[in-house]
Order: structure tokens, then C-alpha cells, then sequence
């Protein structure tokens, strides 16, 4: 294994709902457009794929783990068509208000990440993101990243490529 390439869900693998809505299932589910291609070249390239994703409409109750695993399983259904895969998901169902161990930019998502590929050299790591939390999630555990426009992802894979290359 080069590396790992974190990825944030929402804004960045797909594209995300109305505002004060959330996406709940496979149907509402919509791919931002180059991301599978850029998966398959992590994968190709031997780096591991994760996803880490603050879901607090978890922590609301308006849906449950399940319904977030089962959009988890298909959208590594989805890329098998490719033989493609994300390697691990990384979820964080709490509120901001329950100050929680988990959410970003708290660093566990990534230090479990790490701990199950057994991977640890920070230097070969990447995060790419959309949001403020995402940025300070990084910065907090010492990784380069990379803001996305969702709407502008094949702009960026340049970019990407070359850390990929390094």
C-alpha cells in the first residue's frame, strides 16, 4: 500500500440534498461526476480509499445506522461495475451539541482508519473536502489536503494525481 486518500462524503463523492435535508437512501444518492474514475485510480495506484462522514441526522433520529450502511453497500456496488472499491467507511451519527469523540474535525475517523490498514506514515495520507471542519480535521492530524468544488472535481484530479504520483 502507497497511502491513504480520505475522502469526505456530502459535497465530494456525491452530490448532497436541500439544505436541512439529508440523503437517506440509495435513490437520493447521486454521484458527483469523475469521482468513480478517480477512485479506481487510487485503487489502481495501491493507495486505500476511505470515506470519512459527519451523519448527524443519526444523531436526530430521523434515520438509522442501517439506512447509512445500506447507502454504504451500494456505493461500493455501484463501483465494482469498475473494479473499483472504498476500502473503509467512517461515520460519525452525533450531533455538534453532544461533543463526541468521533466528529470532525476530531481526529478519530482518521486514527481508526490507521489503525485498521495498520498504516501510520502521515506524509502519504491525503484529505480532500469541502468543508471547514474537513480542513481542521487534517490540520489536527498533521495530513496534506485539498478543497474541492464538487462541481469542478475534474478540475482538481490534476492536482490530486500528482501527490498520487509522489
Amino acid at each position: 500500500m502507497k497511502g491513504i486518500i480520505f475522502l469526505d462524503r456530502d459535497w465530494v463523492v456525491n452530490k448532497s440534498a436541500k439544505a436541512w435535508e439529508y440523503i437517506k437512501s440509495r435513490q437520493e444518492f447521486v454521484w458527483i461526476d469523475w469521482v468513480k474514475e478517480f477512485i479506481l485510480n487510487c485503487n489502481k495506484s495501491d493507495f486505500k480509499v476511505v470515506i470519512i462522514t459527519n451523519q448527524q441526522w443519526i444523531g436526530k433520529w430521523l434515520y438509522n445506522i442501517d439506512d447509512l450502511e445500506n447507502i454504504f453497500k451500494n456505493i461500493n456496488k455501484d463501483l465494482a461495475q469498475i473494479w473499483a472499491k472504498i476500502d473503509n467507511f467512517y461515520f460519525c451519527p452525533h450531533l455538534v451539541i453532544d461533543n463526541c469523540n468521533c466528529r470532525k474535525p476530531k481526529i478519530w475517523m482518521l486514527e481508526k482508519a490507521c489503525k485498521d490498514l495498520d498504516f501510520y506514515q502521515k506524509e502519504k495520507m491525503f484529505l480532500v473536502w469541502d468543508s471547514d471542519s474537513d480542513i481542521q480535521c487534517a490540520n489536527n492530524f498533521g495530513i496534506k489536503s485539498l478543497k474541492i468544488e464538487s462541481d469542478k472535481f475534474r478540475d482538481y484530479l490534476d492536482k490530486i494525481t500528482v501527490f498520487l504520483w509522489k
